[in-house]
């Protein structure tokens, strides 16, 4: 369903209630939330029973920065921490998207934040900033839903192409992007505070 969610936490359960079109207040739920101490196996035995993506709020940025931290910036200094990640969230011209999942099995319910991605845009091009997935929610297709929820955003603005960097030993992330339709670009060794190296990708849109 569109819209979006208003909730109310407390401890780890939360209430939320989601906002359809025009205002109009929708159901009402409860779900226990997933903590940091959740075990990963749990998590991996149980159902993807939704996934909602929308736009992040401020109260997401923590959330999105442990897993830049956690799955981008492996081995890294630690960029984009929560107060640079709310700096996207309030820029104009980023979309900072959000892939908010509910997993269950016959006696709980868990919410956690299942993904993210980062884009900028420009006048003719975009950026994809970031892009990450929950490791226990991997090979469930949201790293291709939330691209082409963000690559539908900028055909619908005109633009003509994306660009990103990816790290050069993330052999995974560069096939996605081939898959997706990238072309693999210029090598940039050290691209990551003089770490890691990356390849520049570059995707042609052309008329949607």
């Amino acid at each position: 369903e569109s819209g979006q969610f208003t909730c109310y936490k407390s401890g780890q359960i939360m209430c939320y209630q989601q906002a359809k079109p025009g205002g109009v207040a929708g159901r009402l739920g409860l779900v226990v939330l997933c903590s940091p101490a959740t075990p990963g196996a749990r998590i991996a035995t149980m159902e993807l029973a939704s996934t909602v993506l929308d736009l992040a709020h401020s109260e997401d940025a923590a959330s999105i920065a442990r897993l830049s931290r956690d799955e981008i910036e492996r081995g890294l200094d630690w960029r984009w921490r929560p107060p640079a990640i709310r700096r996207l969230i309030a820029a104009p011209e980023v979309a900072v998207l959000c892939a908010r999942c509910r997993i269950a099995s016959s006696t709980e319910t868990l919410e956690l934040l299942g993904g993210f991605g980062v884009m900028e845009f420009g006048l003719d091009r975009a950026h994809l900033v970031l892009l990450a997935v929950e490791p226990r929610l991997r090979r469930r297709g949201l790293a291709r839903r939330m691209f082409r929820w963000l690559e539908k955003s900028a055909r619908t603005a005109g633009i003509g192409e994306i660009d990103l960097e990816v790290r050069a030993d993330n052999s995974g992330a560069r096939q996605f992007y081939v898959v997706e339709g990238f072309n693999r670009g210029e090598y940039l060794p050290g691209y990551y505070q003089g770490r890691a190296a990356a390849y520049r990708m570059n995707k042609k849109l052309g008329v949607s």
